[in-house]
């Protein structure tokens, strides 16, 4: 059967019975649109590729608006009776539409297609949450890697922060590279956007909580920094660092002692060591006073 329309999930599951063939098809046309960054803005929706992704969406509580199947797929899904997803997403009231390979490979990313995809709304573009006085959150302005963008998400999803913000300019939050970096975290972590990062800061510090960030000329060391009554960590551009205009949004500034030589520290490293002290202060209820061994600034 070809259709113009998506069909209830369990219906396409059970017999296959939505088939896009066109590339013409109007559907799909909005699919493809969505492989770019423009499209993506415009639209306020992004592609989420393979079973892990997709059912990681779901199970946090994303709406698929369609989930895309090739027919090998729904074929091996059939065969592997995966009761229990398929339960969730007929509970969920998921829609589906099911196309041939050569179509498939068009909005799909990666060399060989899993053969299936789901659409779903890009997080944060409305706000999606207001800081709790307390909390840690983190603030990410001018990121342009997509390694260390995804990084960054998934390891502030790891140590338990409560939300991000991602400053306009930063690379796309969906680009494909992005989305495996963050290993599903993106669906579970709070996030926003800001227009500046003077926004962001002032959203935290009219709740009391302090923006920090690190500079390497100015800053005092990370450990005798006070995250115990919460904080959001600033990390700037990778190439430029913290610039003035971070800087001037933040309430504190600190820097991570490093050996003689070394410049800086990459920025999604630079992060895990930043949100993990936060995370050690809250856990312990106090701040370490080491002084710095010798042969380190």
């Amino acid at each position: 059967m070809t259709c113009k329309q998506t069909q209830p999930i369990a219906d396409v599951i059970r017999d296959g019975l939505c088939t896009i063939t066109s590339s013409k098809n109007e559907l799909y046309q909005r699919w493809l649109r969505l492989t770019t960054s423009r499209g993506r803005r415009e639209n306020g929706l992004f592609l989420v590729e393979g079973l892990r992704f997709c059912t990681d969406a779901i199970a946090s509580g994303i709406t698929l608006s369609p989930v895309i199947f090739t027919r090998d797929f729904l074929k091996r899904f059939r065969e592997e009776e995966l009761s229990n997803q398929l339960e969730a997403w007929n509970q969920a009231g998921l829609q589906a539409a099911v196309l041939p390979d050569h179509l498939f490979e068009r909005p799909s990313d990666t060399k060989t297609p899993q053969g299936i995809l789901g659409v779903a709304p890009i997080p944060g573009l409305e706000g999606s949450f207001v800081p709790e006085p307390g909390g840690m959150y983190l603030i990410l302005d001018g990121i342009q890697d997509p390694g260390n963008m995804g990084t960054l998400i998934r390891t502030a999803d790891a140590a338990g922060f409560e939300g991000i913000i991602w400053v306009k300019g930063c690379v796309d939050i969906c680009n494909a590279k992005v989305l495996r970096a963050t290993m599903g975290s993106i669906f579970r972590i709070p996030a926003m956007m800001a227009e500046t990062p003077q926004q962001a800061a002032e959203m935290m510090k009219v709740r009391g909580i302090c923006v920090m960030t690190t500079n390497l000329e100015q800053g005092i060391p990370h450990t005798r920094a006070d995250f115990s009554g919460g904080a959001a960590i600033l990390i700037g551009s990778e190439a430029n660092g913290a610039s003035e205009e971070l800087l001037s949004a933040s309430s504190q500034r600190v820097r991570i002692p490093m050996r003689k030589g070394v410049d800086s520290l990459n920025a999604s490293a630079a992060g895990a060591v930043l949100m993990y002290e936060a995370v050690r202060q809250r856990e312990n209820g106090s701040m370490e006073k080491k002084e710095g061994d010798a042969g380190w600034i």
